[in-house]
């Protein structure tokens, strides 16, 4: 319709009042999929969802395409804007549903997750770390999880205190065995009442919320200094319930950073963002603008475990396995 100069304020009209009228094409489609999401579609031009509204329409200059293809015409300009700020909005709907669905594990979803670039670039960190999925989905296998597999013959006590059941709380938050972790965080949030005080999203399964900064007074310093904590905490946990259930003694893995840091992320397969511009100095001398590598980081004798230079930051560590 773009192409052949049809797409109009009153064709669009007639096809969204039309929508469930008909049997097949893109109208019927979308529209089911909205309702299935729970997307109110009560206006042509707008989705409303959890007190959220996306508008989108184009002008009639927007839908000219002045010789351009419909390819360019997707990729450029307005109709590029629009399809961004749907599939943003998209992302919102899906957290903010699961969030109401699941308060237990996403509580404080309900007005989205994060989206500033260090938030991304600390979650996709995160995803790279062998324990970071699982925790970072709920999904975490404690001893009480596996405890109830049927015909699994497993204790659901704690294997590192061996004092009381292994519930998700107690892996992150309650278990003593924690304390060297803990207090990595207790230096960066002095006088801190976790995980009282954080959404359970963030307590959880480390996911920042929307409103971290306004409703829970949290810096990105410290948000991450939590992220990093859990991470860890759940890193030492998981080695430890692999090693129980094996047979062998259990390891404490040492209470070093595991996360890779920010500028390894751009090393990896699929980086979350395109890297950081470096702006052109006005230096009259001319020196060379700096480069944005990753810092060489020194290692320790144990070939498993890369030492970072900043206390509060986890690179990625693999049990077993070198750097």
């Amino acid at each position: 319709m773009v192409a052949l100069g049809k797409l109009t304020d009153d064709t669009w009209r007639a096809h969204w009042v039309g929508r469930r009228s008909l049997w097949s094409g893109p109208m019927p489609q979308i529209d089911t999929a909205l309702r299935w999401l729970g997307i109110d579609w009560s206006s042509p031009t707008s989705w409303v969802y959890n007190q959220r509204t996306f508008v989108f329409r184009l002008t009639e200059e927007e839908r000219n395409l002045h010789g351009a293809s419909v390819q360019s015409f997707m990729r450029k300009g307005a109709a590029a804007r629009i399809l961004h700020n749907a599939r943003d909005f998209l992302r919102f709907v899906l957290v903010s549903a699961e969030a109401l669905r699941r308060p237990k594990d996403f509580g404080g979803l309900e007005r989205g997750i994060d989206t500033l670039r260090d938030a991304r670039e600390s979650m996709h960190a995160i995803m790279l770390h062998f324990a970071g999925p699982a925790w970072a989905s709920a999904g975490i296998w404690t001893q009480l999880a596996i405890s109830r597999i049927p015909f699994h013959q497993m204790c659901h006590i704690c294997c590192r205190c061996r004092q009381v059941a292994e519930t998700t709380m107690h892996r992150l938050w309650e278990c003593t065995d924690n304390k060297p972790f803990r207090d990595i965080l207790d230096d960066v949030v002095p006088g801190n009442h976790f995980p009282n005080t954080i959404p359970s999203c963030l307590a959880r399964c480390g996911l920042i919320p929307q409103n971290v900064v306004s409703q829970y007074h949290l810096n990105p310093d410290q948000v991450h200094a939590i992220q990093d904590y859990l991470l860890a905490v759940n890193a030492s946990a998981t080695q430890a319930v692999a090693d129980f259930r094996s047979g062998k003694p259990l390891r404490l893995l040492p209470d070093v950073p595991r996360k890779l840091d920010v500028a390894g992320i751009y090393d990896v397969a699929l980086p979350p963002l395109k890297k950081r511009k470096v702006s052109p100095t006005s230096d009259a001398a001319g020196e060379s603008l700096p480069v944005h590598t990753a810092p060489s980081l020194p290692r320790q004798p144990d070939a498993s475990v890369w030492v970072s230079p900043r206390k509060s930051a986890y690179i990625w560590i693999s049990p077993g396995k070198s750097a």
